[in-house]
């Protein structure tokens, strides 16, 4: 991360920024670190369990610390990606007052300056817009040119998002059902907040995080992963694909999910039936996703970039609703953006080779068998 008097140059610099757009909501601008909920005493990197060991072999008081030091953490780095965000704004500005490309086709714009308002724009938007539904996540198809030291900033700024990310799933397991954890995180939220949540579940894990950060906040796309390109590319390509969206489950686990409901029949018969196989894993399918794909074609140089021994990869993809950012080409190259085409809505779809079985294996869940246990794999 850049250092600190850097940065509050690059911070006044954004909120400066000649002939700019406002470009951060009103939740942004008017959101105060210090309304949060989360004691900032609490901000200490997480020292427990120590290796070796899981929350549930800590005594009462180290895990109440245990606890405060995930939200604690989960508040700093809030402040931190919303800080990261605003270097990365600065210097996207920067590059566009110095020339570089920018376009935008959704929402569609027609001069570089706008397109690259928009970019930014999507970088920043994090907070649900009005009537938007909470499994919603706004789509940005576009690409921008930046400078290495701008790149810089993108990489850390997806740094933190991933540390938010893996926060987040550290709190999930604290509040599993399971956990001896569950009821140290019920006794801080209820004295955090009066108005707190009382159903604190595994699910219920975003919502504790907006009431206590941001009463509007959109976690999916705040941690969504920004495309970045370390090099000019030849082309961009996007195409919109339904895929499948299913989680891997072990053994053990669904095995655990089926006991809970060991009354019913139905369920009975499926434990017995996952009992009376050896496979380790299992697929659970939740249903059809709407994505949006990135082709990138490279233009060679990333070989020059790639690790010592590794291969270079002519080929990028990524699964993203932001848009991309590469690296600005050296000012006498002979091209200065690669090209862009979106695959219309008919375009030949590429038949996925499945990997599960076709049909469910049991009756009251979704569950697939992976063909490389079942020995149908090709």
């Amino acid at each position: 991360m850049a250092n600190a008097p850097q940065m509050q140059t690059e911070l006044k610099l954004a909120g400066a920024a000649l002939n700019a757009e406002p470009i951060l909501s009103d939740d942004n601008e008017t959101y105060d670190s210090t309304q949060s909920l989360i004691p900032k005493a609490w901000e200490t990197p997480l020292q427990m369990p120590m290796d070796g060991m899981s929350p549930s072999d800590l005594c009462k008081e180290d895990r109440k610390a245990y606890c405060e030091q995930i939200l604690g953490n989960l508040s700093s780095v809030f402040r931190a990606l919303r800080e990261q965000a605003h270097v990365a704004r600065a210097r996207l500005l920067s590059d566009g007052q110095n020339g570089h490309p920018a376009t935008m086709e959704s929402p569609k714009c027609e001069i570089a300056d706008e397109a690259r308002h928009h970019a930014i724009e999507a970088l920043l938007n994090w907070y649900y817009r009005k009537d938007q539904d909470q499994k919603e996540t706004v789509a940005y198809i576009g690409a921008v040119s930046a400078t290495p030291h701008t790149l810089k900033a993108l990489h850390e700024l997806n740094r933190l998002k991933h540390e938010f990310s893996d926060l987040l799933v550290t709190l999930r397991d604290a509040l599993d059902p399971l956990s001896n954890t569950r009821g140290d995180m019920h006794d801080i939220f209820g004295m955090l907040s009066e108005n707190a949540p009382v159903n604190l579940s595994r699910k219920a894990a975003g919502s504790l995080v907006r009431h206590l950060l941001h009463s509007k906040l959109n976690i999916r796309q705040l941690v969504r992963t920004i495309p970045i390109v370390d090099e000019l590319p030849y082309s961009i390509r996007w195409r919109w694909i339904d895929s499948p969206s299913s989680v891997r489950i072990d053994r053990v686990k669904l095995l655990d999910m089926l006991e809970r409901k060991y009354d019913h029949p139905e369920s009975r018969y499926d434990f017995e039936t996952v009992a009376g196989v050896t496979d380790p894993d299992f697929c659970l399918k939740k249903g059809q996703s709407n994505d949006l794909r990135i082709s990138i074609k490279l233009s060679g140089t990333a070989g020059t970039k790639a690790q010592e021994g590794e291969p270079s990869k002519p080929y990028l993809d990524f699964k993203s609703r932001l848009p991309v950012f590469y690296e600005a080409a050296p000012a006498d190259y002979y091209r200065k953006e690669p090209t862009y085409s979106i695959a219309p809505a008919n375009a030949p779809k590429r038949k996925r080779k499945g990997l599960t079985e076709s049909e469910p294996f049991l009756m009251t869940l979704p569950v697939h068998r992976y063909k490389k246990n079942t020995g149908s794999a090709e």
